[in-house]
């Protein structure tokens, strides 16, 4: 037999062309295989297994294919089933080391910080909107993005007009201006056309701070009260008392209220009052240097605090 090298050159390779080899586990035999023979191991015993890489020095590329670990492709970041272990020296983002090793269903250690670089951060699946921010739900419950609005919202409401008490009877107080708006706290209408309905639009404890200026004619001794109400329903124990003497009065009074509520409750602040006592608009105007801002009849502010 002449050498290889002298051979003439096939370019016309077809799977059952032979190639001469060895058999090792056969007293090294001299044998012919075909070409097919030699791909079908290849596909059947090494890359059903897996394809051995060492030594690169650059980028892999794999073309058109994907990169699986346990046969969950990876895409757009790395997946495993769980319990399975996908091995790697370390991650690098922007040139920075992330950790070193991966188990799945254990936590992804970023020791020296985490930079996601123009991607975005996803919780279950989802990017979030703008100005949203994650949320904890509780051990054992992935996070969720949420408006930070409706985390601790607060608001503020007014009245720009006098409000006429009723001689022993209650008024429900009036908030139709709004200094500062809440999507998560609103003032409603009590479906006739008055906006007295402090209503939760997310759930949570809220503090509810009430300013009243309360003016009392000439006249006797008299007294007023104000409490809230819960969706119509009066909170025991919870009035203020105010005591007035002989002749005219002018005079602000506070009251602060924490509550609990859930979503689409609704609050009431009641007023009582034993004679002519109501509610009174100062309007704005001009001292000698300073213009004064106007005294609303009735205010509130509206904070969850919890």
């Amino acid at each position: 037999m002449g050498k290889i090298a002298g051979y003439v050159i096939d370019n016309n390779v077809t799977l059952g062309d032979m190639l001469i080899g060895t058999d090792i586990d056969n007293l090294n035999e001299t044998k012919n295989y075909t070409v097919w023979g030699l791909l079908n191991l290849i596909s059947t015993q090494l890359l059903s297994v897996y394809v051995p890489y060492t030594g690169a020095t650059g980028n892999v590329d794999l073309g058109g294919n994907d990169l699986s670990v346990n046969e969950v492709t990876v895409a757009n970041g790395i997946t495993c089933l769980a319990g399975n272990i996908l091995g790697y020296g370390q991650i690098e983002a922007g040139g920075t080391l992330i950790g070193q090793g991966l188990i799945t269903g254990q936590f992804v250690s970023a020791t020296n910080g985490m930079d996601v670089g123009a991607g975005p951060l996803f919780a279950n699946a989802t990017a979030g909107l703008t100005g949203q921010i994650l949320e904890s739900q509780g051990p054992g419950v992935s996070p969720e993005w949420v408006d930070q609005n409706s985390i601790l919202p607060y608001a503020w409401f007014f009245n720009s007009t006098s409000q006429a008490g009723t001689v022993l009877d209650a008024i429900l107080v009036e908030f139709p201006s709004t200094l500062i708006s809440n999507p998560y706290i609103t003032i409603n209408d009590d479906g006739l056309g008055n906006f007295n309905q402090i209503t939760f639009v997310t759930s949570g404890t809220f503090k509810i701070d009430v300013s009243l200026q309360i003016i009392k004619a000439v006249g006797t001794a008299q007294y007023c009260l104000a409490w809230i109400r819960k969706n119509g329903v009066d909170i025991q124990n919870c009035a203020v008392y105010w005591a007035f003497h002989v002749g005219a009065d002018l005079s602000n009074k506070t009251a602060s209220f924490v509550i609990d509520g859930v979503s689409t409750d609704y609050v009431e602040v009641v007023f009582f009052t034993s004679d002519s006592i109501g509610l009174n608009f100062g309007p704005a105007y001009s001292g000698i240097n300073v213009g004064v801002p106007a005294v609303p009849s009735s205010s509130v502010i509206v904070t969850k605090i919890a």
